[in-house]
């Protein structure tokens, strides 16, 4: 592919992303929009028959605190009644949230499935005793992590709080993945720039160390490295970069991933699940939780791989696919530089034939290369 092909897909591919993002940006801060609204008028609601009950003579505090109780156990809102970090009540939405639905949260401790720093922040907020105050946290459900915004209503006829809030978690998952794609552009963008200065293994190597560097910063991961044989020869690169030989890339450790991958789209590992020693000691010498590693093909042959790891244990399932794109990248990269080579053994060929032809002190006969030629030369030249 030439030189203006390639910045014709960049370009090209740049404005597609960019659309998907605008559109996606769009269609979240509308859902944000009428979520905030549904909720500022159920909290008006709830208030205002707060008042009434309060206002209304001859009802006793049990009577009053009953209908509240049922306003808010049939409300479609997560809702859970607080008497200091004692959960009294919860409702059906709420027990989805922080336990399996069949369970009830009533007399457990809302610190059982807070941080630290969470519970800290509803500490202060039980001493300021404010009327209403709004509140983000993360809750360790029996689903995994949950992340949550709302709102914290004191009520002095119950002389308790009510905690009203909404799960934002796969909103926030959607602005991580348009955070993801939009590094990965610019990840994308220069490795697709920088590929036409590969010509030869020692600028495949630079060329990779960029790329490295590049996919540590995307991640926001600790540790990348690309191991790749050409002609009998071992390319490594990584981030960070590793000074020591015998640190850089184990040879046993290299066949016995190729060996895998050569039957298996990827091979996946973390900490308590791996198939090796030679993986337990890889991440432990990178201080790992866990490590993704990808194939890079050439044709039906597998010369190397492309390894990412974190210190987590997390998914890769959202980088998977991106990362496979620059896979895609190196393996082009890799074929130019066999190309480059061939094309500089065919030379150095052909200078040696014309020189044993007409030896030191000969003059060549001046003629024109075939047509056909010429335009091969080109062809292989771009």
């Amino acid at each position: 592919m030439s030189h203006e092909g390639f910045e014709d897909l960049n370009s090209q591919y740049a404005a597609e992303r960019q659309m998907h993002v605008i559109k996606q940006l769009r269609e979240l801060s509308q859902q944000i929009a009428l979520r905030k609204h549904l909720l500022e008028n159920y909290m008006h609601d709830v208030v205002s028959q707060f008042k009434e009950m309060k206002e209304t003579p001859g009802r006793g505090v049990n009577s009053v605190r009953s209908e509240i109780y049922g306003i808010l156990k049939n409300t479609c809102i997560p809702t859970v009644v607080l008497k200091g970090m004692e959960m009294v009540q919860g409702n059906y939405k709420a027990r989805r949230i922080f336990c399996a639905p069949h369970e009830y949260l009533e007399g457990k401790k809302l610190a059982d499935y807070l941080s630290a720093h969470d519970a800290r922040s509803f500490y202060e907020a039980f001493t300021n005793r404010e009327s209403c105050i709004n509140i983000e946290f993360v809750i360790n459900s029996w689903q995994g992590l949950r992340h949550c915004r709302g709102n914290l209503v004191y009520s002095s006829i119950l002389d308790e709080f009510v905690l009203l809030f909404k799960d934002i978690t796969a909103k926030n998952r959607m602005a991580e993945q348009l955070d993801l794609q939009s590094s990965f552009h610019d990840t994308l963008s220069h490795a697709l720039t920088s590929i036409h200065t590969v010509t030869n293994n020692n600028l495949l190597r630079i060329f990779l160390e960029d790329i490295t560097a590049d996919i540590v910063k995307w991640l926001n991961i600790e540790h990348c490295h690309v191991c790749i044989l050409s002609d009998h020869k071992l390319i490594y690169a990584s981030h960070p970069l590793k000074e020591d030989l015998k640190q850089k890339c184990d040879k046993q450790i290299l066949n016995y991933w190729l060996s895998k991958l050569r039957y298996f789209p990827l091979h996946y590992i973390h900490r308590g699940f791996t198939t090796s020693s030679l993986e337990d000691q890889f991440l432990d010498a990178n201080k790992l939780g866990s490590a993704i590693i990808l194939p890079i093909p050439m044709g039906s042959q597998v010369p190397g791989y492309l390894c990412v790891g974190s210190k987590h244990t997390g998914s890769w399932a959202s980088a998977e696919k991106l990362l496979r794109n620059i896979t895609a990248i190196i393996s082009l990269a890799l074929r130019k530089t066999a190309l480059h080579t061939q094309i500089e053994v065919a030379k150095g060929y052909y200078g040696a034939e014309k020189q044993d032809q007409y030896p030191r002190g000969e003059s060549m006969p001046h003629q024109k290369e075939p047509a056909e030629y010429r335009h091969n030369s080109l062809n292989l030249s771009v």
